[in-house]
């Protein structure tokens, strides 16, 4: 919510995009929240939402791991940890629709709120490199607007002097798991 509130005011008309991979709670606050951005800066800036169902491309993602013998999956990704991959699949998920969703639409940009200090790996920074690789590869310029923010008080204080709620009102993944140390070399070449 506050990367789109922060798109908008630095002059970006907005499509949210709503990628549901079928291990959510909350799919229906999309709608909620795009609906206090139209009230906060207009239907000028802001789009209706686009809704895409990502469950089974994260399935058919998956698959490539799920039906390896352990042994050649150690081999292969000595350190990977199942729930790492489960983040990563979804991602690069949404991405590919986020990405196909542009180049069909004309549209020339992605703002994701990935913010590093949710402590997902997804989020790191050598991550968020290779997310903006991918998108500037397809000619579209993926921005980060509260990548660096430093804490959720940080984040609530902002939407707070924007009149929106200060609650979460995007849908959470159930699966998504921060890191519980950091990551290792071994662990970063797996990923």
């Amino acid at each position: 919510l506050l990367a789109a509130c922060l798109s908008i005011e630095q002059g970006y008309s907005i499509v949210p995009v709503n990628c549901n991979n079928g291990h959510m709670e909350g799919v229906e606050r999309a709608q909620f929240a795009v609906a206090n951005l139209k009230k906060r800066y207009g239907n000028q800036k802001v789009n209706n939402l686009t809704k895409c169902n990502t469950g089974m491309d994260l399935h058919s993602y998956m698959l490539s791991l799920w039906y390896k013998k352990p042994d050649e999956l150690l081999r292969q990704y000595p350190d990977l940890q199942i729930y790492q991959a489960h983040c990563l699949t979804c991602k690069v998920s949404m991405y590919v629709h986020a990405l196909a969703f542009c180049r069909a639409k004309s549209i020339r940009c992605i703002v994701d709120g990935m913010r590093k200090s949710q402590g997902f790996f997804v989020d790191l920074p050598e991550m968020r490199e290779r997310f903006w690789s991918i998108c500037s590869q397809n000619g579209i310029e993926l921005v980060t607007p509260v990548y660096n923010l430093s804490s959720d008080l940080e984040r609530k204080r902002m939407l707070c002097d924007r009149d929106m709620s200060t609650k979460t009102l995007e849908p959470q993944c159930f699966l998504g798991c921060p890191l519980a140390d950091m990551l290792s070399d071994g662990e970063r070449k797996s990923l």
